[in-house]
């Protein structure tokens, strides 16, 4: 045989002893570690399912307190709608009658229109007719005055 064929201590230094090995992991340390692993690992879920639990109860709990005054605000909003529809109602109803007395009125001012029309014009017939008549009473003053004249020159 060729020495090449076999191996010597000085070609074996060159591989990990058991010794060396020791300090590496075996199977059963990998399995111990995975279970280890597992099981903090289901612990750890069950903490965080506990916590999300936690806080999912309270948010239900506030999302219930929102609803609630969201219930609240609208059925003030309901009530405040019916006041506020209720004496629109009234504003409107005094509205239509001002309107009705407001065309009364109208109506009783066009007729007092017609009538201070009517009015003007006998005034002004009357100042035409009263100024004839001082017309009348100043020619007839005048000529009574120039009688009166003329029969003082004729007795005197």
């Amino acid at each position: 045989m060729d020495n090449q064929e076999f191996v010597t201590k000085q070609d074996l230094q060159e591989f990990a002893t058991k010794q060396d090995l020791r300090e590496f992991a075996t199977k059963q340390d990998l399995m111990e570690f995975s279970e280890k692993i597992s099981q903090d690992f289901r612990a750890q879920t069950e903490e965080t399912k506990r916590h999300f639990e936690v806080v999912a109860e309270r948010l239900e709990s506030k999302i219930q307190i929102i609803a609630e005054g969201h219930h609240m605000l609208a059925d003030k909003m309901d009530r405040m709608e019916q006041r506020l529809d209720t004496k629109i109602d009234k504003v409107d109803q005094k509205v239509d009658r001002l309107a009705v007395k407001v065309d009364a009125l109208d109506q009783k001012v066009d007729n007092l229109e017609v009538k201070v029309d009517g009015l003007d014009q006998k005034v002004d017939a009357l100042d035409v007719r009263m100024y004839r008549v001082e017309a009348g009473l100043t020619a007839h003053r005048n000529n009574t005055e120039t009688h009166n004249v003329n029969l003082k020159k004729s007795k005197g």
